[in-house]
Formats: C-alpha cells, sequence, structure tokens
C-alpha cells in the first residue's frame, strides 16, 4: 500500500511517499476537495439516428436543448449531422461526433465539453420526410435512440493532476484525464 502525507496550503498541495516504488516529494497548483468515496469516471453518451424507410422527398430538423438545427435533407451525411448539430449552442463546436453511412443509421457520440455526462436526447422535429417512390406521401420518419446512456463522471471540473480525497477511507485520487472526462488514479492513504 502506498502511504503519502500531504502538505495544504495557498492552492499547493505537496505529497511526500512512495510514488510507484520510489521516495519522493512533488508539489503541485492543485484543487483538493473531499469525496465520500472513490470517484467515478463517467460514459459519454451515444444516440443513434436511424431512417425507417428510403425518403425521395422532404427535410427534418433535429432539436437538443430546445434549439432546432438547420432543416437536413432526405438522406444526410455523417459530417452534415455534426456540422449542424455542433451549431446548436447547447453542443458546440466539440460537443458531438457523429459516424455511420449516408442515410444512416448514423452514431451521435457526445464529446468535448458533453462528454461522460448525462445529456437529454435529441429529437426529431418538423418531419416532411416522405417516399413518392411507391405510394405519393408514404411517411419516413427518423427516430434518435438512446444506444449508450450518458452517466455524469464524478467531480468533473477538478483539473489534469487536481486530486481528491475519498473522506471515508483517507484514499487521495489523482485526475489523470482532463477535467470534462476526468481518469481517477489512487495515490493511496493520506495521513
Amino acid at each position: 500500500m502506498k502511504l503519502l502525507s500531504f502538505l495544504l496550503g495557498a492552492g499547493h498541495v505537496i505529497a511526500r511517499g512512495d510514488f510507484q516504488g520510489s521516495s519522493t516529494t512533488q508539489s503541485a497548483r492543485s484543487d483538493f476537495r473531499s469525496f465520500r468515496r472513490a470517484p467515478q469516471a463517467g460514459t459519454s453518451a451515444q444516440q443513434t439516428l436511424s431512417l425507417n424507410g428510403t425518403p425521395t422527398t422532404g427535410t427534418f430538423r433535429l432539436t437538443y436543448g430546445g434549439v432546432s438545427t438547420a432543416a437536413l435533407g432526405i438522406l444526410p451525411t455523417a459530417a452534415q449531422v455534426q456540422a449542424a448539430l455542433r451549431a446548436l449552442p447547447g453542443i458546440g463546436v466539440d460537443g458531438v461526433n457523429v459516424a455511420g453511412p449516408d442515410g444512416g443509421p448514423l452514431v451521435i457520440t457526445f464529446a468535448g465539453n458533453l462528454e461522460q455526462l448525462a445529456v437529454p436526447l435529441i429529437s426529431v422535429t418538423a418531419c416532411t420526410l416522405a417516399d413518392n417512390s411507391t405510394q405519393p406521401g408514404s411517411p419516413v420518419t427518423p427516430t434518435i435512440a438512446n444506444t449508450v446512456p450518458g452517466v455524469t463522471a464524478d467531480v468533473r471540473g477538478i483539473p489534469t493532476n487536481g486530486v481528491v480525497r475519498d473522506v471515508t477511507t483517507g484514499h487521495v485520487w489523482k485526475n489523470t484525464g482532463t477535467p470534462t472526462a476526468p481518469v481517477w488514479s489512487d495515490l493511496g492513504i493520506l495521513l
């Protein structure tokens, strides 16, 4: 077991102890927050856009957080859906990545500030898609499925190399990931 002692002061954490088998002292500007259990990693949400037919006419919009995209055409590409969603203020320029064949199914993976976070389901709005090849006006309905529900990571916002302490066990955990996608490494027990 790794034993550590920490001195806290003025936004600094000084750690002394056994790190990976060598005695060392490290000083780093860091957040130090208490927590009641080991911090848990989150899961980035994935939602799948599918069409229930092959439209020949019409458009549809996607809505997230009450704001709708520009109209999308009959067989949208992953790049078109990604650009439309990233234009929404609640998603932003790196908030989703979209992959899949033209016309779908398209997998929308939440990223950036929305990774490892529970997010609402995107909805389909203003749909006028139709398949006129077999029977004029046959509706084609896009659907969004919550393929992988997002799970909010514990203690999001702790900077890279920031630490939290489990006050029930004394363990100290270091974020080796990013503030929006923390990855927790157990540093040992705080003395």
